[in-house]
């Protein structure tokens, strides 16, 4: 069986249908393009050895005009900031409340733990929602906000 090179130029192309696609790439995960070629992700590694409280919700990387590597993340609990050096730091704002690692909805079956009430009992089908906590940041510039 004879090999044949395929000829499928780097980058993934979204838009239309697949017809129209046909010839390059139109999904992809945990991939980027090393020299027009294809390679995995090569791995991931620790920014810091300073563990966050809370569960991450959001992070956004990005360059400050130094070139400095700059990182933002948002916990359930706090806010921090990792810079060039890898240090971690706290940097959430004054006030700010603790919110939920994850959303809660105690509602209906299975709302209750446990032995807590009697077997057949109803529960309510309408109650409160609580989200989980998360944050919405960007940068504008070389400042996150």
């Amino acid at each position: 069986m004879a090999l044949m090179a395929l000829k499928i130029p780097p980058g993934v192309h979204k838009n239309g249908t697949d017809y129209q696609q046909s010839g390059v790439w139109n999904d992809s995960n945990l991939i980027r393009w090393y020299e027009g070629s294809l390679q995995p992700v090569g791995g991931w590694r620790k920014r810091t050895s300073s563990a966050m409280t809370g569960a991450c919700r959001k992070i956004i990387s990005y360059r400050d005009n130094s070139g400095g590597r700059r990182t933002v993340a948002g916990t359930s609990s706090k806010l921090y900031a990792v810079d060039e050096s890898n240090a971690l730091h706290d940097i959430t704002p004054a006030g700010f409340t603790a919110g939920a690692d994850d959303a809660v909805q105690n509602l209906g079956w299975g709302a209750l733990t446990w032995g807590l009430s009697s077997w057949g009992t109803s529960r309510p089908d309408s109650g409160p929602y609580v989200p989980a906590t998360t944050w919405s940041i960007d940068n504008w510039g070389e400042y996150a906000i």
